[in-house]
């Protein structure tokens, strides 16, 4: 493997040239899942604003890197809106806030030890992880995030296939304090707050110890309408959705289960088609209904 210096942007955007979009995506979202933990630091309606902004962001760049081309321009559109979203007024005040919030309650050497999203390095950084796929400066700036811990975690992200990543632990196993990192476990506990996390829950927990395999299910959620995530009730609307995809199968077919009425109309069933096929004929159908 050629040398790079994890330290210096330079050396790793020269790198990242010479590496695959899906390498990138995956290796960049590695890094955001490390320093995102400190969503838990946050409050009330600032804390599900900026958690779901947050964990869609890292999910859309996550799901590109696992190389499906089916779809790919679906994806790619995905990440992108996800990216603009993060990136937001909104999301910005939502994340400075919390920022405020996180420096008058704990002490520096708290702060410091994971490097929480509540900061503005962090939350940059997941926001360079959320545009990796297009843009190589801001791949580089994530994956030369300051703490040196990280970047360790990244130069061993690196010598590894983006199919490997998927399947290996966010940290190092020999690392067993990260496990009980006070922003890590009080992440976990707000997700399991409220049942409409559930999914992300399970998706960060599993993307943490190296576990989660249900990518169907994850591209489905990544690519649900871009209208489903704005709004104070987004969540709400993003959780009912997932519910809807794993009633019928872990596929687009909550477009087909919430649109029954028509499919009936029309005599038809979606039964050996392609989830994608099936949700292209209903499309046509609604449009001569």
């Amino acid at each position: 493997m050629t040398e790079v210096d994890f330290s210096n942007a330079a050396s790793v955007r020269a790198w990242l040239e010479t590496q695959s979009i899906e390498k990138r995506c995956v290796m960049c979202s590695r890094v955001a899942l490390r320093v995102l933990a400190g969503i838990g630091q946050a409050r009330g309606d600032l804390q599900d604003r900026l958690a779901l902004a947050v964990f869609r962001a890292v999910l859309a760049t996550a799901v590109l890197g696992v190389g499906r081309q089916e779809g790919r321009s679906e994806l790619e559109s995905a990440a992108q809106f996800a990216a603009v979203a993060l990136d937001s007024d909104d999301v910005r005040w939502a994340a400075g806030r919390a920022s405020n919030v996180e420096h008058s309650t704990a002490s520096s050497a708290d702060s410091s030890a994971m490097g929480l999203i509540a900061s503005s390095r962090s939350y940059s950084t997941v926001v360079d992880a959320a545009n990796a796929a297009w843009d190589l400066d801001a791949a580089a700036r994530c994956l030369t995030f300051v703490h040196g811990r990280i970047i360790d975690a990244a130069e061993a992200d690196a010598q590894n296939q983006s199919s490997m990543l998927l399947q290996m632990a966010v940290w190092d196993q020999t690392e067993e304090r990260i496990s009980q990192d006070r922003d890590h476990v009080e992440l976990l506990t707000f997700l399991d707050s409220h049942s409409d996390w559930t999914f992300f829950r399970r998706w960060y927990a599993q993307m943490w110890d190296g576990t989660f395999r249900d990518w169907d299910l994850a591209i489905e959620v990544a690519t649900l309408p871009p209208a489903l995530w704005e709004g104070e009730d987004a969540l709400a609307k993003v959780a009912e959705a997932i519910r809807g995809l794993r009633r019928v199968g872990g596929h687009k077919c909550l477009f087909l289960w919430c649109a029954m009425p028509t499919i009936q109309h029309f005599n038809w069933t979606p039964k050996n088609r392609s989830p994608r096929n099936c949700c292209n004929t209903l499309e046509s159908a609604l449009a001569v209904r």
